[in-house]
């Protein structure tokens, strides 16, 4: 198949999962994020095709990911329906050997996922009396450990921690004032989209 009409299939695909995005909400759209959301998401695509003989399960996983930093830039909510609801399949792959973790790792990885967010807010909220992680980023957590194992929880919350930090940080540099909410979930996800894409890489450096 010609390569220019599969990355055509993947551009006009990322353009699907914008207007998606706020038919589950019920929003109105906004176009704020669309340019860069669409080359972000037809290059994800493309490195995928290109590079991984999972394809079809991480490209589930993408395009959850891909509603999701849309939904949570523009109105900060994640739906559950990409997210938990969406992880149980992610467990099913595993099983029928369709991702490159076990069945058990899966599990475990969704639990953790889940749990890992939900204590480290709760710990967060004993200190300052305010949630600091929303729901939605628990149940996004859960459903990249799904697909992505325990090793891809612990690359997902650490480089979506250092970038939204940062990124929070600079932001209160250029406006000169504190800010009181910066969503994670869209930090997350392309945290779990560079994992996914560069796993090889990523465990060929920690061994």
């Amino acid at each position: 198949m010609n390569s220019f009409f599969i990355y055509a299939i993947f551009f006009i695909w990322a353009t699907f999962l914008t207007f998606f995005s706020y038919i589950l909400l019920n929003k109105k759209m906004s176009k704020d994020f669309f340019p860069f959301f669409e080359l972000f998401m037809t290059l994800s695509f493309i490195l995928l095709w290109q590079t991984s003989t999972y394809f079809l399960p991480y490209f589930i996983l993408f395009s959850a990911l891909g509603v999701t930093i849309q939904t949570d830039l523009s109105y900060m909510l994640i739906s559950r329906f990409v997210s938990l609801y969406l992880a149980p399949t992610g467990i099913i792959l595993s099983y029928f050997k369709y991702l490159p973790i076990t069945f058990f790792e899966s599990v475990i990885a969704t639990i953790i996922g889940y749990g890992a967010l939900y204590i480290i807010n709760k710990i967060f909220y004993l200190c300052k009396n305010k949630n600091g992680i929303g729901q939605g980023d628990f149940d996004l957590m859960a459903l990249v450990g799904a697909y992505t194992g325990l090793l891809g929880i612990w690359f997902t919350i650490l480089i979506a921690s250092i970038t939204g930090a940062a990124t929070g940080l600079l932001y209160m540099i250029y406006k000169k004032r504190r800010i009181s909410f910066l969503p994670f979930g869209p930090f997350l996800s392309v945290a779990g989209i560079l994992f996914v894409l560069f796993q090889q890489q990523i465990v060929s450096y920690l061994l």
